[in-house]
């Protein structure tokens, strides 16, 4: 993940180490290749897509049924604030 001040590992590694933010699963959208998935579900990532394989301009219906599954087992749709 490439972004201008921090780059996203970085970002996900401070939010899974955050125990306010630790348990919100983080769905990493990137134009990089598949290549860091592995890198970034093992530290923390509940989702990687390529943004180029997503076919985001016919709405995205592969990436919203992740987001859906992934919301309808997590633990963050369950708590009660």
């Amino acid at each position: 993940m490439l972004l201008p001040k921090m780059g996203g590992a970085q970002v996900l590694q401070a939010l899974k180490q955050n125990s306010v933010t630790a348990h919100i699963p983080v769905i990493v959208l990137s134009s990089l290749s598949q290549q860091n998935e592995t890198k970034l579900k093992d530290e923390g990532a509940a989702l990687y897509f390529e943004k180029s394989r997503l076919e985001l301009d016919t709405g995205g219906a592969t990436l919203v049924a992740a987001i859906e599954r992934l919301l309808r087992t997590s633990k963050v749709a369950a708590r009660k604030h």
